[in-house]
């Protein structure tokens, strides 16, 4: 009975070193081809990502970006403008107030108002 089981042992000692091998084979024979595919995929995300790169300066696109930093530049200026005018209007009063307040004799009725 031992020998039995030793000889069964042994065929599936060779079975599984057959398997290894079988397997090694395989792996060895399939790296080189993923690593290919992998270069190929890495090659053509690299190919699409400079295409949407030049693509970025066409003339049409340098136009569109042109157009809206303009349009950005016009209603920031708008906005300085309305701030300046504020200001303005600001140092007019301030100015009037403390003119009036030149001419008012210290003490009297319209200096206290």
């Amino acid at each position: 009975m031992s020998n039995a089981w030793a000889k069964e042992a042994n065929d599936g000692a060779k079975s599984t070193a057959a398997l290894s091998a079988g397997f090694r084979t395989l792996v060895k024979n399939i790296l080189p081809v993923l690593g290919y595919l992998a270069a190929a995929a890495v090659a053509i995300g690299l190919l699409i990502k400079l295409h949407n790169q030049l693509e970025s300066f066409t003339l049409e696109e340098q136009i569109k970006r042109s157009e809206t930093a303009v349009d950005n530049f016009k209603s920031r200026l708008d906005e300085a403008k309305n701030k300046a005018d504020q200001l303005k209007s600001a140092f007019d009063s301030y100015s009037s107030v403390k003119s009036s307040l030149d001419e008012c004799t210290a003490g009297t009725k319209e200096w206290r108002e």
